[in-house]
């Protein structure tokens, strides 16, 4: 009987060290996840309902995502780029299932305006296009899209530009009504998440009416 308890006590133990290395684990602003190596990437395993929009859709996600979205975003400089990353939240899936904003929402795309430039009554306009992805060092935010201003603002200015950048994410970015210079300082003007099932689209007068904005100077 004793061999038996001994060689079932080693069983859990070698079980679960096995489970150990298969699986991690991590928190953000009090919501567990757990890390494991199935296609699902991060599953929320207990939600603090602080960030937890699962139980939200229409315009209740909407007015809810937008703060995140916006207000909990961070703005990066380095080596002549720029580098920003969107607040992260936590929705569901068509099946109802928890999950992260980036596996429902599959595509970024954010539209800036140059502050204080009116080229034929408009202002220049950068439209960023990206995947949607985590961030593996800060699961507070959304993964950070670089964009190379530095060296694309070293060319001369024409308008109705359009280039892809392959960095950690693949970026498209466009210019409009440049008006035959760099604008130096760009301001958020909309974000729209796109996915198979739906959109979630946060307007330039939804922006407006938040107390915090994303904008940033280019570095020269």
């Amino acid at each position: 009987m004793e061999n038996r308890n001994i060689g079932l006590s080693l069983f859990i133990f070698l079980a679960g060290l096995l489970f150990g290395l298969s699986t991690s684990y991590n928190s953000w602003d009090g919501i567990f996840f757990v890390y494991t190596g199935s296609a699902d990437h991060r599953q929320p395993a207990a939600i603090n309902k602080i960030f937890d929009y699962s139980h939200l859709e229409g315009t209740a996600l909407k007015l809810a995502a937008q703060e995140r979205l916006v207000e909990s975003a961070k703005v990066e400089v380095s080596d002549r780029q720029v580098g920003i990353a969107l607040g992260h939240f936590v929705t569901k899936s068509d099946q109802g299932r928890k999950i992260l904003a980036c596996q429902r929402y599959s595509k970024l795309e954010l539209e800036f305006i140059a502050p204080g430039i009116a080229v034929n009554g408009l202002p220049p306009k950068m439209i960023v296009e990206s995947p949607c992805h985590e961030n593996d060092q800060d699961i507070n935010r959304m993964a950070t899209i670089w964009l190379p201003l530095g060296e694309l603002y070293a060319s001369a200015p024409s308008d109705n530009f359009e280039q892809q950048y392959f960095n950690n994410l693949p970026v498209t970015l466009r210019m409009e009504n440049l008006g035959g210079q760099w604008p130096d300082k760009w301001v958020l003007n909309s974000v729209q998440l796109k996915g198979e099932m739906d959109d979630l689209t946060i307007s330039k007068d939804d922006i407006r009416l938040l107390p915090k904005n994303v904008e940033f100077t280019v570095p020269r």
